[in-house]
């Protein structure tokens, strides 16, 4: 999720590139703290668009109220409807649906000229007391939904040497995958991985092992790939972007904007996957952070938008 005082370059192309019209519907399949939406309904009301549906999903209940005091803090007024649904100025509907973006019900009659998703894990999430960041000393669940039935802490405790090596290299593109795997073999036969820091001190007696820094940036990297793996595995990320893909693509109408902002190549492969299974009716184009952004926003360096035309 792309978040900063500053306007992020690739939200301003991602909006810039939407069709801003009236009596249309929009969807924000990853609301996070709503800076994508927040920027569609300023780019909505400025063009004075009417009778709009923004639909918006999100698996943790937070997004929609950190949305709202987004909207609030932008200085645009709203009528709240209910706990999930607004209209901002009379003019643009906004609904929100707690649920997984592979499987979120469209309520809306409208023809659909826009899909956004921020691949980006939420500072919300992150901050929270679940696992997905290895600077608190928590317990390794890395559940975003809790209707989910496999924690991080269950794959440390079952999965074998192959397993574990095919899910740092296919999902953290780790090149000491097997010397992880088999540290984490011999470590839980005496005791069960339960908390972030043993996992952080496994992968720190990994690094010394394989003669890389075990502190600093170098440490932070690392740590950072590997709790990556374990997310994507746990929320079954690749899966749910495909089916997302797949499903948002074929609800949009035609010349409607599918946008995708990806951080890391395993996203970028399942994207280019769908590509390839197309005719060759679409338009694509994908942004990179400008120079100006890397200054102030390290996490966009990374990140890649896709803006996929129907």
């Amino acid at each position: 999720m792309i978040t900063n005082k500053h306007i992020s370059v690739l939200t301003t192309e991602l909006i810039g590139s939407l069709p801003i019209q009236s009596n249309v519907a929009y969807v924000d399949a990853t609301l996070g703290g709503g800076g994508h939406s927040v920027a569609l309904i300023k780019k909505l009301l400025e063009a004075n668009c009417r009778d709009v549906d923004l639909i918006t999903c999100d698996l943790d209940q937070q997004a929609w109220k950190l949305f709202l005091k987004n909207l609030v803090h932008s200085a645009i007024s709203y009528e709240e409807i209910t706990d999930e649904e607004i209209i901002v100025q009379n003019l643009i509907n906004v609904k929100f649906r707690l649920e997984n973006f592979a499987e979120i019900k469209l309520v809306t009659q409208k023809k659909i000229v826009g899909f956004i998703a921020d691949l980006g894990p939420s500072q919300n999430l992150l901050n929270a007391d679940n696992g997905l960041s290895y600077l608190k000393d928590n317990y390794l669940d890395m559940r975003i939904s809790r209707e989910l039935s496999v924690t991080a802490s269950d794959l440390l405790a079952v999965l074998s040497k192959k397993q574990l090596c095919y899910l740092f290299r296919e999902y953290a593109d780790l090149k000491y995958a097997l010397t992880l795997s088999e540290k984490i073999i011999d470590y839980r036969l005496t005791k069960k991985i339960t908390t972030t820091y043993q996992l952080n001190e496994i992968v720190k007696q990994v690094l010394i092992k394989i003669n890389i820094p075990s502190t600093g940036k170098e440490l932070t990297r690392n740590l950072a790939k590997v709790y990556q793996a374990f997310r994507i595995a746990v929320n079954l990320e690749y899966d749910n972007l495909s089916q997302f893909i797949s499903n948002s693509y074929e609800r949009l109408s035609k010349t409607g904007i599918l946008a995708l902002i990806t951080f890391h190549s395993g996203e970028q492969k399942v994207v280019s996957k769908f590509l390839k299974s197309l005719d060759n009716s679409y338009q694509v184009r994908v942004v990179e952070a400008s120079s100006e952004e890397l200054e102030y926003n390290a996490r966009s360096r990374s990140a890649k938008l896709y803006i996929l035309t129907k």
